[in-house]
């Protein structure tokens, strides 16, 4: 009878895609109606080993009411602070003067590490959204956005849960 005991022994490897530890968009109310208005995207990511990819760190989508898409992908240039295992970015999103009125749902965030682990999220997971409206902005202490259970928010503008996977 011939056998043998294959054992393989691996340390380091890294199979776990990047987590979203935080996300925010500010403001979450703009007016369309008589110019371009800029979005700003804030996110945490952190990734465990091989460290998050420099030229496309996260790309984070916004759908209208009617389907057309807006997104933005945040790359090195955008980190404001951390590492490529633990940073936080900041980006621009231009909505373009006439974007359609109405509820913008953040659809998808999509993240990958230096060894191509893809961390996506989408629909239901990604539970934040934008308005456009024409005319005046609300007050932000009369805005309230109830997270699937997780939380409440004051303002509307900020997402924290431990991690978004």
């Amino acid at each position: 009878m011939s056998g043998f005991l294959l054992v393989l022994a691996v340390l380091g490897q890294d199979v776990t895609p990047p987590v979203f530890l935080d996300l925010w968009v500010d403001p979450v109310y703009i007016d369309c109606s008589e110019g371009d208005q800029v979005v700003t995207v804030y996110a945490e990511i952190s990734d465990d080993l091989s460290g998050i990819r420099d030229h496309s760190s996260a790309t984070i989508g916004f759908h209208s009411p009617s389907g057309t898409y807006n997104s933005v992908i945040m790359s090195d240039r955008d980190m404001v602070s951390g590492d490529y295992t633990h940073a936080w970015y900041e980006d621009q999103l231009i909505f373009g003067q006439y974007s359609e009125f109405g509820v913008w749902r953040m659809d998808f965030l999509y993240s990958v590490d230096n060894l191509n682990n893809r961390s996506r999220l989408e629909g239901a997971e990604v539970p934040f959204d934008l308005t456009i409206i024409n005319g005046p902005i609300p007050e932000p202490s009369t805005l309230a956005l109830a997270l699937s259970g997780l939380l409440t928010l004051a303002c509307c503008r900020r997402l924290r849960r431990r991690r978004l996977r």
